[in-house]
């Protein structure tokens, strides 16, 4: 697989960063709606990169962080506003950065997305990392995926504020091979 690096500039909150993706990925036009940060299920949208064969995304988006809890508090709440059901919650690196993810399915227009949520907060800003492909493409696309999370890098970054989970809990393995 051919690769080259995407640097994402002038990103909202100083939230600029590079990764390795697929030569023939796409960064998809980013929707232009308002987003309202008060709201706390929000998230704005940062990047999107897409492959040009099939609905296979890797979107960044990002909100400030929670005054209170746990990374992987965070995650479950906006998970459950959503109304997702997630599997177990678990260390997922974004990079350099320390963070957590977990599985969850999407079912839409009768194709099931396999999506890999990965959550990472960085000096007072909460990451919030989409990678979805179809179900039936997903062990095809793994390891652009696991490629796309390793080299995520920010530019600037300002350092973890926030523990990844509350000091009872212990977070399993990560189970993205």
């Amino acid at each position: 697989m051919t690769t080259r690096t995407f640097h994402r500039q002038d990103a909202p909150a100083g939230l600029d960063f590079s990764v390795l993706m697929p030569a023939d990925w796409n960064d998809v036009p980013l929707p232009t709606d308002l987003i309202d940060l008060d709201d706390p299920k929000a998230f704005a949208p940062i990047t999107i990169l897409m492959a040009p064969y099939a609905a296979i995304v890797f979107a960044v988006t990002a909100r400030p962080a929670f005054a209170d809890g746990s990374v992987s508090q965070w995650l479950q709440y906006i998970a459950d506003e959503h109304g997702q059901v997630i599997g177990a919650i678990e260390r997922q690196a974004l990079g350099d950065l320390a963070g957590v993810g977990c599985w969850t399915t999407v079912h839409g227009d009768g194709i099931s997305m396999r999506n890999r949520i990965v959550f990472a907060e960085d000096g007072g800003r909460l990451l919030h990392i989409s990678c979805m492909a179809p179900d039936a493409l997903w062990h095809a696309t793994a390891d652009t995926f696991a490629q796309l999370l390793a080299t995520f890098r920010l530019t600037a970054p300002r350092g973890s504020t926030a523990p990844l989970a509350p000091p009872t809990t212990a977070l399993a393995a990560c189970s993205m091979a």
